[in-house]
């Protein structure tokens, strides 16, 4: 899994960091299935304050859509937290939708009734 992260120039290198453990922490069960998982944060109104830290989370997964979290926060953790806690519950979602319709057979999956012949 391919981990990439573009945050603002004014926030710490320790933001960096902080997101790729939430990464590997959220995500590492999907690695499997993740080929890349990019991460950008920036801070909104600059240095005004309030709830202006947007955490965007993107994660490419193997014969699915890709993930596409945004989260907003008044700290930089808040929102790092929150988008990698939504893209791990939308990435399990995701496996979930694609283990069911490889149980499911051709036949079902087009509508098409299956006899058995005993």
């Amino acid at each position: 899994m391919k981990f990439s992260c573009r945050v603002d120039k004014h926030f710490p290198d320790t933001v960096r960091d902080a997101a790729e453990r939430r990464a590997a922490l959220k995500l590492s069960r999907f690695a499997d299935v993740i080929q890349s998982v990019s991460v950008t944060i920036r801070d909104i109104n600059g240095p005004r304050g309030g709830v202006d830290v947007r955490c965007r989370v993107r994660v490419v997964v193997r014969r699915a859509n890709d993930v596409i979290i945004q989260e907003t926060g008044s700290t930089v953790m808040d929102a790092i937290t929150g988008a990698f806690d939504r893209a791990a519950r939308t990435v399990a979602r995701s496996c979930e939708r694609q283990n069911a319709r490889q149980q499911i057979g051709p036949a079902r999956r087009a509508g098409r009734p299956t006899f058995s012949t005993s």
